[in-house]
């Protein structure tokens, strides 16, 4: 990957992954593709975690793959922190072929359910030409303040190096600006789900949600066989 400085610029200074990565497979896939998006705090993964285990969908979140590379102390995941640190988001097409990758090892599963993804408009856009737009759009809605609060919390109990004022700030700007611009894009398959209620009431909503779509496929098949 080449050597490793790291500078105030990055973007095209990040090691690519130069190993070949065959995903024409990934334009035939006949299996549901979930996004499930909302602003830092709202607690996208477990609530995907929970939803995906119903259907045995395989759950692809991007915080955690990143959080992986960093762990391991790379090249590459050491310009991951910093841009964590920073709270702005990893380049398009470094996500866009990580989540691809990961989908790759998963291909028999009856589908894909993606957390915090995508950040932004570029993100969306690779990846419907990779792939495919998905089925469906989980949008977990809650207030700023509210996601603020939660972010102090988690960081004063360290459960994240990436928790620091500067971050927190700059990650929720993104979100508003970029996120919700990216996800417009999907104005046709995306539910917005109020997070602030009872666990059990969002995982309701956000199961009918997916009952819909998976009826609308099923209906679609019908009419194509």
């Amino acid at each position: 990957m080449g050597n490793c400085f790291i500078n105030d610029q990055l973007g095209d200074e990040i090691p690519r992954d130069d190993e070949s990565l065959n995903t024409s497979i990934l334009h035939h896939i006949n299996v549901p593709i979930l996004f499930v998006i909302g602003g830092p705090g709202v607690g996208k993964t477990n609530i995907a975690k929970r939803l995906a285990s119903e259907h045995g969908f395989t759950v692809i979140t991007t915080t955690e793959l990143i959080r992986l590379e960093v762990s391991a102390e790379t090249c590459r995941g050491r310009f991951f922190k910093k841009i964590m640190l920073e709270g702005r988001n990893i380049p398009a097409d470094i996500i866009v072929r990580m989540i691809l990758r990961r989908m790759l090892l998963f291909i028999g599963t009856p589908g894909y359910l993606i957390v915090g993804f995508p950040r932004d408009k570029t993100q969306a856009r690779l990846f419907n030409k990779k792939v495919k737009p998905p089925d469906l759009v989980i949008y977990l809605w809650a207030r700023r303040q509210l996601l603020e609060e939660r972010m102090r919390d988690r960081a004063i109990a360290n459960e994240r190096f990436d928790d620091i004022d500067e971050a927190i700030q700059n990650r929720l700007e993104l979100f508003y600006d970029s996120t919700i611009r990216a996800i417009s894009l999907y104005k046709s398959s995306i539910t917005v789900i109020d997070s602030q209620r009872s666990i059990d009431e969002v995982l309701e909503l956000c199961a009918n949600a997916i009952e819909r779509m998976l009826e609308k496929r099923r209906m679609l098949d019908k009419q194509n066989n």
